[in-house]
């Protein structure tokens, strides 16, 4: 598949890798595009975006976790839903004053040459 970045076409394998190693900055949305090359490429897409898809992905001691994004719109909601998934503290590396500056949104365009569908999701570095 094609991660399209500004105009230039770039080949990835895993999207999701890519964008959290290169585009992570918090407080940001990024826009990217997907070019589906074949069906392999297809059947991957479609499985992350029924995984991802208006989710917020976590990652933290080393592992990922997949929340429903709404609960981070609630602060009490977001420490006791994420500490419930870690033993870390979660307080800790998070303050209620400035934790939504620390969530990355990715929106993506995904298109296939025929159809074209957009989807979202949330991404939180807590392994720092």
């Amino acid at each position: 598949m094609d991660l399209i970045i500004d105009g230039e076409a770039h080949k990835v394998n895993n999207f999701v890798d890519f964008l959290i190693e290169n585009y992570a900055e918090g407080g940001k949305v990024y826009n990217f595009e997907l070019i589906i090359k074949d069906k392999y490429d297809k059947r991957l897409i479609d499985k992350r975006i029924n995984t991802l898809q208006d989710n917020l992905l976590i990652f933290m001691n080393d592992e990922f976790e997949i929340i429903d994004q709404s609960i981070f719109n609630d602060y009490d909601k977001f420490i006791t839903g994420v500490g419930d998934l870690f033993t870390d503290d979660i307080d800790e590396k998070i303050n209620k004053e400035t934790y939504k500056n620390q969530f990355v949104k990715y929106e993506l365009k995904v298109s296939d040459g025929d159809q074209k569908s957009d989807f979202s999701f949330y991404y939180l570095n807590l392994n720092s």
